[in-house]
């Protein structure tokens, strides 16, 4: 009798529940998503659609939408497996995404291939998260993979240990020693930064075709999230981050994701556990986390940000003047009071 070990039943249960047919459905998104994550219908419509369809997708959007939380519960709820996760960067090269020669630990004096993280998930027949996919330089990374992406075959310029080439082929077959099949519900998520998509690394029109790319706004229940997430803090408190986030909807300064403010609560609720003034956690958590999203802003728009602490904050000058010096900081301007 073949005894088997723990992790031999783990891959098993994978492998059982794996789906190999892609149908996934917004309700299944949900399930994987956290209780106070907002998103509107349409949008995980269009990312049911696309996958369906046999696109891989680009999640677009400003800092703090969730689009790394949604694309890790989007190949949950449509694999019933884990995504192997990644971050771009500017250092990526083919050898990252596709492989390499490196020596062979079993035979000191001859190389062997070493499977880039791309390849790697195409071979194990996981999908691929890619997050920031901006900050690499993604054309030349990426090499070959471009016409994988469009479900064409390609040989690459390696050789496993027995001289022969190693090929990438579009199929549902077993993998041999020389090809990988990738399948037909292999997919690759990205997402997109939109705050620094001009800073950054531009992707060619020839990487973007091969992506739906599904814009991740910010929720339409804003105002509703600020209300839950700061139950108990001052009045003044919540006035404040509701008229921020109302600017933000009337698109009067630039978008600042919910995850910002959340991020924001967690901090005042832990920081009440030293001293109990909420408006001085509220200026502390400003700088946390506000004004690092409006980095290189303009000295209009960080005014009018400026001007909603003045107004809900005029009775506290020390604040005022601490917010000023923040801003200053920043901004390199010297802000108006």
């Amino acid at each position: 009798m073949i005894e088997l070990k723990k992790s031999d039943v783990v891959i098993l249960e994978d492998l059982l529940n794996q789906k190999t047919v892609i149908n996934v459905v917004p309700s299944d998104i949900i399930k994987h998503l956290p209780a106070d994550f907002s998103i509107d219908s349409s949008i995980l419509n269009k990312i049911c659609a696309s996958l369906n369809s046999g696109s891989h997708i680009m999640l677009s959007g400003s800092p703090g939408t969730g689009k790394t939380t949604l694309a890790m519960a989007i190949s949950k709820a449509a694999t019933n497996r884990e995504a192997i996760f990644t971050t771009a960067t500017s250092d990526w090269t083919t050898f990252d995404t596709i492989g390499g020669y490196l020596p062979d630990l079993n035979e000191p004096g001859k190389l062997t291939f070493e499977p880039g993280i791309i390849y790697q998930s195409i071979s194990d027949r996981r999908w691929i998260i890619v997050d920031e996919i901006n900050r690499a330089p993604i054309d030349k990374a990426i090499g070959p993979l471009f016409s994988v992406l469009s479900n064409n075959d390609v040989s690459l310029a390696y050789k496993n240990t027995k001289g022969e080439r190693l090929r990438i082929v579009s199929g549902n077959e077993y993998n041999t020693d020389s090809i990988i099949y990738k399948v037909d519900y292999w997919r690759m998520i990205t997402t997109l930064n939109e705050f620094d998509k001009m800073s950054l690394y531009e992707m060619s029109y020839a990487f973007l075709r091969r992506f739906a790319i599904i814009h991740v706004p910010i929720p339409k229940d804003y105002l509703t999230l600020i209300n839950d997430w700061f139950i108990g803090f001052n009045t003044t408190v919540i006035e404040t981050l509701k008229a921020i986030a109302g600017s933000v909807m009337k698109s009067e300064i630039r978008e600042i994701g919910p995850a910002v403010f959340k991020s924001m609560a967690i901090y005042m609720e832990n920081r009440k556990n030293i001293d109990s003034d909420d408006l001085t956690h509220l200026v502390e958590a400003t700088e946390l986390y506000i004004l690092a999203q409006f980095q290189g802003a303009d000295e209009q728009e960080l005014q009018k940000l400026l001007n909603i602490y003045l107004e809900k904050l005029n009775s506290r000058a020390d604040l005022i003047e601490d917010l000023k010096n923040q801003f200053n900081s920043v901004s390199g301007y010297t802000m108006i009071s």
